[in-house]
């Protein structure tokens, strides 16, 4: 039953990638870190990472983030802030947690861009993450990346 919970819930965040209008350029690329993920990037938002943590005994991963600021620090590097829901299916880094638990939180998103061209990004970034469900917890995310714009 979870695994199929978590089947549902990877497949609901794809089919959101895939449901926007594309309006401007979309970046596809990894994060390395904590979590290890897949990153989509559709302007602003969202910015969704779906993965693998690999603390604790390991758990799904999946985040949607909306960067709130995006400016030029300068040329070719930006800085970002953002806001995001954040999910985990499993135990993490959580000693407390039980295997396959759900986590669900926020978090908060500042990071770091160069452009190396116009169509690649490479990004560092970390994340304090409160997480709410099924209690409260704190802890941080955060990797570096890269992303190439495909749209």
């Amino acid at each position: 039953m979870k695994r199929y919970l978590m089947k549902i819930m990877m497949l609901l965040f794809l089919c959101s990638v895939f449901q926007q209008k594309i309006y401007a350029k979309t970046g596809v690329g990894v994060i390395i870190g904590d979590p290890t993920a897949f990153s989509i990037k559709v302007n602003n938002f969202p910015v969704i990472g779906v993965g693998y943590s690999l603390l604790g005994k390991g758990s799904v991963y999946a985040s949607v983030d909306y960067w709130i600021i995006n400016k030029p620090l300068s040329t070719p590097i930006n800085w970002y802030l953002g806001v995001g829901g954040v999910g985990h299916i499993g135990s993490g880094g959580d000693k407390k947690s039980i295997n396959n638990e759900l986590l669900l939180g926020v978090r908060v998103p500042i990071g770091l861009q160069w452009w190396a061209t116009e169509a690649i990004e490479i990004f560092g970034e970390i994340a304090p993450t409160v997480v709410i469900i099924p209690g409260s917890d704190f802890g941080i995310n955060g990797g570096l990346g890269i992303r190439f714009y495909i749209f």
